[in-house]
């Protein structure tokens, strides 16, 4: 599932679940185990997680109204309808903000008490890699570098003209500060990158709480610690 949508193509939670359980199929078809890496940790959670999503429509007059407030307001809208929720997506993601009160609204309920359809089970083990926050900011910060040396600044000039309307790249870290950098919020690029380093370590610490709290998370050190769980699983 790499490349497979045009980036200004939207794109759910709930979209990636119908199709990677396709995927999934056809790999267990083949008597194969599957390793799912990720990334994305809501999507993978939604994929996973033993109740299914809780199927909302679009309220468009909503969605027009809470698209006047900025990113850091509406994170915090949401934050008061659903306290979890808002702990699990990064004040940029304004689209997916946006979605989660639309969906509180509709509920009528946090969407983290939502009491939701029981989803097809896939058995799952998880792991997550044992790193302490030092260490992890050092390497988001030098990622980060790396991603700049080899031409993310250029790479968005380019998809800006490729998409010139596309809100799913206003709301991506790594994007997003470009486009604030273009508009003068920032007094040059490195202020841009800065930020940029900022906004991950900031979605980084947000996910270890949420796996640190999770009790089906396994910590290990390395590869040799899944394999010697793997064996006695």
């Amino acid at each position: 599932m790499i490349d497979i949508l045009e980036p200004n193509i939207e794109f759910s939670a709930g979209d990636f679940t119908t199709l990677a359980k396709e995927k999934i199929k056809e790999v267990q078809n083949k008597k194969k185990n599957v390793i799912i890496c990720g990334g994305t940790w809501f999507y993978i959670k939604s994929l996973l997680d033993e109740k299914a999503l809780p199927e909302c429509p679009i309220n468009q007059q909503l969605r027009e109204e809470l698209e006047k407030y900025d990113k850091q307001t509406l994170w915090e809208k949401l934050e008061k309808l659903d306290f979890k929720r808002a702990q699990l997506i990064h004040p940029n993601n304004k689209d997916k903000v946006i979605r989660s009160i639309e969906m509180c609204k509709f509920l009528g309920s946090p969407i983290s008490e939502y009491q939701r359809k029981d989803n097809e089970k896939i058995d799952s083990i998880w792991y997550m890699p044992k790193m302490d926050r030092e260490t992890l900011y050092n390497r988001i910060n030098l990622r980060v570098d790396e991603m700049i040396k080899i031409g993310l600044y250029e790479e968005w000039q380019k998809n800006k003209k490729l998409y010139p309307n596309s809100k799913i790249m206003k709301n991506t870290i790594g994007y997003s500060e470009f486009y604030d950098l273009e508009e003068g919020v920032y007094s040059n690029k490195k202020e841009a990158i800065d930020k940029i380093k900022q906004y991950t370590r900031n979605f980084a610490k947000r996910q270890l709480t949420y796996f640190n709290n999770a009790k089906n998370i396994k910590s290990v050190e390395n590869i040799d610690d899944i394999l010697k769980d793997l064996k006695n699983a």
